[in-house]
């Protein structure tokens, strides 16, 4: 038997999953039913279900919003919503199916047998592990950035620049394409070591990978690839002065 935690801010869409749920061919118990998703994140917390099946657009708080607040994702996550623009999205949150409303039994049918499929593994134990294991690529140079598949592991030296739009970020490689993420700038910023500098809201470069810093017209970098980016004016002068005291 497998525990499910619904989280929707529809009621009706709740009760008409749990009912769809109890008359699979598979064994599921809803332990909980949410339509507060700012109560969700206490609710999986306490009850730690293997699976929860959740909206996006909900009042007070998306979906997203609520799995960025989780410091750990031990269950398999299935995204229920009428809108099928955050696809894309989703699956950056390693989502096991995106059912859009009003649910197809075949759907449901599926994503539960995949969740089936998959080998029964303890959440912590493999969350400790990857870790543990990130940290150790962390010693060499190498940071793990999240895709869609899993981990992906970058040397840090191959990193021109990093440019946030909105929640997503892309990094801009020496020698590969650009990789997208739906992670803030923030969050890759503290990924990075001290030779990344954030000269502007929206622009953290590799200060190792200047060609040169023009003063005119409010301040902008040039880059090896060629690109230029602005300098934001409240940084301007602690970005100079750090240039000049680690030449």
């Amino acid at each position: 038997m497998k525990t499910a935690i619904l989280i929707d801010d529809e009621h009706y869409c709740n009760e008409t999953l749990e009912f769809e749920l109890d008359r699979s061919a598979f064994d599921i118990q809803v332990v909980q039913k949410c339509n507060d998703p700012r109560k969700g994140k206490g609710l999986i917390d306490q009850l730690k279900p293997d699976i929860v099946f959740l909206d996006i657009e909900m009042p007070w708080l998306s979906g997203f919003e609520l799995l960025d607040s989780l410091d750990q994702l031990n269950f398999h996550l299935v995204f229920v919503t009428a809108y099928d623009q955050f696809a894309l999205k989703a699956f950056n949150y390693f989502a096991i199916n995106y059912l859009l409303k009003p649910v197809d039994k075949n759907d449901l049918h599926l994503t539960l047998k995949k969740i089936y499929s998959i080998p029964n593994t303890n959440g912590i134990e493999l969350s400790n592990a990857l870790e543990a294991f990130i940290k150790t690529k962390s010693n060499t140079g190498l940071i793990a950035l999240p895709v869609s598949t899993g981990f992906e592991f970058i040397d840090q030296s191959e990193i021109i620049r990093c440019e946030a739009d909105s929640n997503y970020c892309t990094i801009y490689f020496q020698s590969r394409k650009p990789l997208l993420l739906s992670k803030s700038l923030r969050m890759i910023e503290d990924l990075l070591d001290d030779r990344f500098y954030r000269i502007h809201q929206s622009h953290l470069i590799n200060t190792q990978k200047l060609l040169r810093i023009d003063k005119m017209d409010g301040g902008q970098v040039e880059l090896v690839d060629g690109s230029k980016v602005p300098i934001s004016r409240m940084r301007k002068s602690e970005f100079i002065k750090s240039i000049k005291s680690n030449s």
